[in-house]
């Protein structure tokens, strides 16, 4: 159950990634899309992707070489 709740993490936060940067590929294409708020988005969404994928990585002890 715990490794299936990892798993699920580590979807979460790649998508999150994606997600980031779909945002920020697509702000030089019309001027509404091109607004701070979607740009600031598209950082938070990455940053807490990025977080929650390295997290995930240390709790389940891939960054550290521990095994549980």
């Amino acid at each position: 159950m715990l490794l299936f709740l990892q798993i699920a993490i580590l979807v979460l936060s790649v998508y999150m990634i994606a997600k980031g940067v779909e945002i920020k590929l697509k702000a030089g294409k019309s001027p509404e899309s091109d607004r701070p708020s979607n740009r600031l988005l598209a950082l938070v969404l990455v940053l807490v992707g990025l977080a929650a994928g390295f997290g995930c990585l240390y709790w389940m002890g891939a960054l550290t070489g521990i095994r549980r």
